[in-house]
């Protein structure tokens, strides 16, 4: 999961800089406003990095307790 979050926030991030540099190029918007919104950015996709490797952390977990069932399983069975 953490890939595809990682890939999702770099296109987002370049769609953002090339969006702003273009409006700030035909003078839409000003250097301190896209700085804003790039800030904002980053603000919204920490916690979505944090989830996605809370998820990691816990998809791990679950598959060693598996193995761990796994091998007791295994030694009731002899």
């Amino acid at each position: 999961m953490e890939p595809i979050t990682t890939l999702l926030t770099n296109v987002s991030n370049i769609t953002v800089y090339m969006a702003g540099v273009y409006f700030l190029s035909v003078g839409e918007i000003q250097l301190g406003t896209l700085l804003a919104v790039i800030m904002y950015g980053q603000l919204l996709t920490k916690p979505i990095k944090k989830l996605s490797t809370s998820m990691a952390s816990i998809e791990t977990a679950y598959s060693s307790i598996k193995r761990i069932f796994a091998i007791i399983d295994y030694c009731k069975e002899e």
